[in-house]
């Protein structure tokens, strides 16, 4: 399963200009990041959403993602992904470990509309698939491609001093090939404690379009799939244009997915 890296944030805290999910970035202006997570499950939610065992499955993951503002109101940006994942096998079988690059996604994001705070963004995207071979176990990727078209609403404020924020991401993605379409919802709340601390609360769901009647459970991507991860992280401005998050995420609810948890560690540049 892709671990989502959270964009909805505030990288210089005291500054709304600075902020990714619906908001795009000054023209010339960029974000990077970089996180590492892992990412253990003993059990999955199968096709009907009831948790069952599996052998333990774990994951490492390096994530970097790059956003670039071709002008103040278009950003191009892309969302990496680095993995290797380790299955122990079932009933004394073989154990497999496989790492490679995982699915690759690039995206535009343009400004639909901003005012007093608010604002409106649309985010068409494609997804390539992992270069992995057909046969690689666990599976890191998808084997084919994914175009998705999405719709985001933020808003910044100031309260008791501090900045904070809301951002709601919602996408349609057409997954080609054997998976089924898939719609996504993502949440955040940005909350300023303290002048360098913003706590986030996040929530990430996924949705299959098409429930098939039989489904066989894989660990990987390319399923079709439920799920509903919980997460919670803090940033820590250290210097105006460099940031550090740390934090936790939870597998909730699913079907057909794993059910598993991890922590996560990134570092946020502006540049």
């Amino acid at each position: 399963m892709r671990f989502v890296t959270p964009i909805a944030c505030i990288l210089a805290l005291g500054s709304c200009d600075a902020m990714a999910g619906a908001w795009t970035q000054a023209a010339g202006n960029g974000l990077f990041i970089i996180t590492a997570s892992t990412y253990n499950a003993g059990g999955y939610f199968d096709n009907a959403g009831r948790k069952q065992s599996q052998p333990d499955y774990g994951k490492y993951e390096l994530n970097p993602y790059l956003e670039y503002g071709l002008s103040d109101s278009l950003t191009l940006g892309a969302n990496l992904l680095f993995d290797r994942a380790h299955q122990d096998g079932a009933a004394g079988g073989p154990s497999h470990t496989n790492w490679n690059l995982g699915d690759s996604e690039f995206f535009l994001r343009t400004r639909l509309w901003q005012q007093n705070g608010f604002v409106v963004s649309a985010e068409p995207m494609i997804k390539l698939p992992s270069p992995e071979p057909s046969d690689a176990q666990p599976p890191l990727g998808g084997s084919s491609p994914d175009a998705g078209l999405g719709l985001s609403a933020g808003y910044g404020f100031s309260a008791w001093g501090l900045s904070h924020f809301a951002n709601l991401d919602t996408q349609y993605r057409h997954r080609f090939g054997a998976p089924h379409d898939q719609a996504r919802l993502n949440g955040t709340l940005g909350i300023g404690v303290a002048p360098r601390w913003m706590v986030m609360p996040q929530a990430f769901m996924t949705w299959r379009t098409v429930a098939s009647h039989v489904a066989d459970f894989t660990n990987s991507p390319a399923n079709d799939y439920d799920l509903v991860r919980l997460q919670l992280s803090a940033v820590y401005r250290w210097q105006n244009d460099l940031s550090f998050q740390f934090g936790g995420f939870d597998d909730v609810a699913g079907k057909n997915t794993g059910t598993g948890s991890g922590v996560l560690f990134a570092l946020w540049r502006s540049f």
